[in-house]
Parts: structure tokens; sequence; C-alpha cells
């Protein structure tokens, strides 16, 4: 389960030395200024859960920050890890050798913890952040330092928007039961992210690594409604009959793999009691199947059972159980006084 901070569950006087403190233990040893005209009224909180080996923490403040991992400070530690932050309100600037990045909601950046950098928040902000072990990403040091403090921006590319669509989502997984493969997709895709963004043919390597590379962006764009062969070789930088080829060694086809993928998104779905309130045709539409007849058919052929009866089925073995109230963390959208260089 996440464990939630908030500040304002504090005396006054103590919030701001508290939030340095748990600042610190959440991330990395940090020097933080905080921008309040009355420290009595300051407001943080910070969510953090771990999946594996990797740490999310998400934090939110209404006050402006200047954050600074110092020489100073990474010579006392041992950290070797990278930090994935995606904005999610507000906007924020991260800066770390020569980059340099104003980041808008929905952006997402690296920044590497063995080496000085600085982030900088104006008012009313929340970023989240995976802490992922530097071996993790499969990056060169030099690709590393390259990409740190360059921001992936969803406008540019819609690969990114769905990058970034997915790492919003992984905050929440700590509870599912196939967090670690969630968590580990959501590597997978940055990786991939971060080859388009330095240059890099993101298909190349070994034939394994090339098809996790092609599944991850399948996984992220399961619901654009463009995704296809012809699309996703675009995508992807390479032909289609190459793209058809490095799939042809293994038990199925690519156009097998994405309607496999799209299925199985519907059928879970369809157990899910948090979509109930859909109609089975709003579900498989929204999955890439806008034909209702053909999507019964191809789902009665795959599972041996009709949309509707596996529905039934699967909600009715649902056990409604107690309701506990939720905690959420306080999202504030815009910011004050922000400046950065211009993009």
């Amino acid at each position: 389960m996440s464990r939630i901070f908030d500040v304002r569950t504090l005396p006054r006087h103590d919030r701001v030395s508290t939030w340095h403190e748990v600042i610190w233990r959440s991330y990395v040893p940090l020097d933080i200024d905080v921008d309040l005209d009355d420290p009595n009224e300051f407001s943080g909180t910070v969510a953090t859960a771990r999946v594996g080996d990797i740490r999310i923490a998400t934090s939110s403040s209404g006050a402006s920050h200047r954050i600074v991992r110092t020489r100073k400070l990474v010579s006392r530690g041992n950290e070797s890890a990278v930090m994935i932050g995606r904005q999610v309100s507000g906007a924020g600037i991260v800066g770390q050798h020569r980059n340099r990045s104003v980041l808008d909601a929905g952006d997402f950046v690296l920044w590497d913890t063995s080496s000085p950098y600085e982030i900088r928040f104006g008012e009313h902000w929340e970023m989240q952040v995976l802490q992922v072990p530097r071996h993790r990403l499969g990056l060169s040091d030099e690709a590393i330092a390259r990409l740190c403090g360059r921001a992936f921006r969803p406008s540019d590319h819609p690969f990114y928007r769905g990058v970034s669509q997915y790492l919003g989502a992984v905050a929440d997984c700590e509870d599912d039961p196939t967090a670690t493969d969630i968590v580990a997709r959501s590597v997978d895709l940055f990786r991939t992210a971060a080859d388009r963004l330095t240059g890099a043919d993101s298909v190349t390597g070994p034939d394994d690594e090339r098809r996790r590379r092609v599944l991850a962006v399948v996984d992220a764009n399961l619901a654009h409604p463009a995704l296809s062969v012809q699309w996703l070789a675009r995508t992807c930088g390479m032909s289609t009959r190459s793209l058809h080829r490095l799939f042809a060694g293994t038990e199925t086809t690519i156009g097998d793999e994405i309607r496999h993928r799209r299925m199985e998104t519907i059928r879970s779905q369809l157990a899910d009691p948090k979509h109930r309130h859909r109609t089975i045709s709003a579900i498989a539409r929204a999955w890439g199947f806008p034909d209702a007849p053909h999507f019964s058919r191809e789902f009665t052929r795959r599972y041996g059972i009709t949309p509707t009866e596996w529905r039934a089925g699967s909600l009715a073995a649902c056990k409604p159980g107690p309701t506990a109230p939720a905690t959420t963390t306080p999202r504030r959208a815009g910011s004050r006084g922000l400046r950065g260089p211009s993009r």
C-alpha cells in the first residue's frame, strides 16, 4: 500500500523542516529552498510506493521550490539510480549537465543521481518520479548523460504521449497482481522513447530485444485508433516487411499479437466492476474493435464464451467488501512566476 505524508497534519512551525527530511528519505539527499511569504502556511504531500527494485514517489506543493543535488551531496552518497520524472501539474525546470528543459503537465524527463542537478518548480505543482536502478535502463553511461535534462513532450510525438499516459498509471499499480510486469514495461517504454529522442534506431540489436521494444510500443498505443502493422513499422523506424520478418520465427504474427493484447485488455475490463457502467460495445470500441458483431464473434472464437456470458459470470463472482475512504493527492493547475529558457 502506498504511504502518504501530508505536512498539514503537523504543527505549522514544524512543517518546512519536516518536509525537508521527508524529501530526503523519499528521494536522495538534496538542498531545498522553499519560497514562502508565511512558512506557517506551507502545504505539501508525498506518496511513496515500491514495486520490486523500483521506487515510485509523487510529491506536490503549493509553494515554489528550488531543489539542488550538489557535488558535495553526491560525494557523500552511494546512490546509483536514475530518475524518470513526469510533470503531473504546474510547471518545472530540470537541468543537468548542459541540458535544461521547461516542463509542462505530461512532459517527462530523466536525471542521474550520481551527478549534480537542479530542479525548480513554480507555485502549485505535482511531479511523479520513478527511481530506477541504473542497470535496469540498459543504457550506456554516455547515453544517459546525453539524455539527462532533455524533455520528452507528448506534443512532439504520439509515442511520447502514450508513454506519458502509461507512466501516469504506474503510480496506482502497487497492489495490482501484475505490478512487477507493469513497472518493467514502463522502463522498456522509456528506453524506447530514449532511443527515439537521441536519434537512435529504436529496434536495433538482437531479435529478442527488438521484439520486446516493438511490443512495448504496441502496449503504449493499444487504444490508439491508428495502431496497425503499417503504423507500428513507421513508428519503430523500419519497413513493414522487416517488421513481419522480425516476428516470423515466433509462434504468432505481429498483427495477431496486437489483436491478442487488445482482446486481453477488453476481457479484463469486462470483468472489472469499475467498468460495469460501460456497455460491451463501448469498451470494445475503445480498444480498436468498432464493429460490435465482429468483436463478439472474435471474442467467442478466442475464449469459447460470449462477451455477455463472460461479463455476467465475472461480475457475479465479485464479492463486495467494505469501502475505505480514498486518500487523494491535491492537484492544482497552473503556476505563477516560473521563468525558463525558450524551447
